[in-house]
């Protein structure tokens, strides 16, 4: 019978394991990534839109509707601006709660997941995030 100890050194090292949860984390961090660009995209849609509508403004100064315009483009400005930063406030929870759902996983498809945010060996750690590799890089961020 193998001993609980063995177990953990088993997975603290296990090389197949690693590329796994690095694969894991490496989708939930692609996911996060796309969500952030397209806030800033958004937000960039609406800061153009209210710099073309101050250079009309400049030559129609009476112009109510162009103002109206104007307005309108900063209220949605502002409210895609306030959306990226509770996304970012939000995000270090997110990703804590992934974490926390990897760890508890019971189902046998998962049980890797579960040993995915633990401590990992030197030898391991050296083997996958000293290469330089993007595909281990932000999983290997968890460990530094």
């Amino acid at each position: 019978m193998i001993s609980g100890a063995a177990i953990a050194q088993e997975t603290k090292s296990n090389p197949n394991l690693f590329r796994h949860c690095s694969d894991i984390y490496n989708d939930y961090s692609v996911y996060l990534n796309r969500q952030r660009d397209d806030f800033i995209d958004e937000i960039n849609t609406h800061a153009d839109e209210v710099g073309c509508l101050d250079e009309i403004r400049k030559f129609m100064r009476n112009g109510d509707e162009v103002w109206s315009k104007r307005d309108r483009a900063y209220r949605k400005y502002s409210r895609a601006y306030d959306e990226y930063e509770s996304f970012n406030v939000g995000d270090k929870q997110e990703r804590e709660a992934f974490e926390r759902i990897a760890g508890c996983s019971n189902s046998e498809g998962e049980k890797p997941n579960a040993r995915c945010f633990g401590s990992r060996s030197r030898n391991t750690l050296d083997q996958f995030c000293d290469t330089g590799e993007s595909r281990y890089q932000a999983f290997c961020s968890t460990f530094k």
